[in-house]
């Protein structure tokens, strides 16, 4: 568990309570941060928590229960990263999603794309000079497209390309 300022996606900037999916699992048992145990030195720090980010990688939370309306009651936001959104519907609808595109481009991507609010973010990883960059994007800011918008295109085939081609000569 650790405490911050986000640094990705839509609620960047904001001071932030990190955990994973076990650690939240406990964390959650109890009504207010005063009650639950932290670091000294860190009690000031905690009531300025604003935001709750649940980093789910094994997709284990698969059902709400009382802990994220224990969080929301409070008002404060929650985002579950995972690799698979499950049950989307079964959360409240002030729950964040941020589902993390791994190195998998299967249909466990488009079904779980599918079941993404427009609010919902997703999280690019991408490979840089000394690790690794993150990009994040809501469904709602991405540009949809349908098939029928390209009715009306003309449709041909190049033939005999080469004669068309000039070389220069230097």
């Amino acid at each position: 568990m650790k405490l911050g300022k986000e640094v990705e996606g839509r609620l960047k900037g904001i001071y932030t309570l990190f955990m994973d999916a076990k650690e939240a699992k406990e964390f959650f048992q109890f009504k207010s941060l005063k009650e639950r145990a932290v670091p000294d030195g860190s009690a000031n720090t905690i009531e300025r928590v604003k935001h709750v980010y649940i980093s789910d990688h094994e997709n284990t939370i698969s059902h709400v229960g009382d802990c994220l309306y224990r969080w929301l009651d409070m008002g404060m936001p929650v985002t579950l990263e995972v690799t698979d959104v499950r049950f989307r519907d079964k959360y409240p609808a002030n729950v964040m999603f941020m589902l993390n595109i791994k190195d998998d481009y299967s249909c466990r991507f488009t079904s779980s794309f599918s079941r993404l609010a427009d609010t919902d973010q997703i999280k690019f990883a991408v490979p840089s000079g000394v690790g690794f960059q993150v990009w994040c994007v809501t469904k709602e800011n991405m540009t949809k497209t349908w098939p029928e918008d390209f009715d009306g295109d003309i449709e041909f085939k190049a033939a005999r390309t080469a004669k068309f081609r000039t070389v220069s000569k230097i």
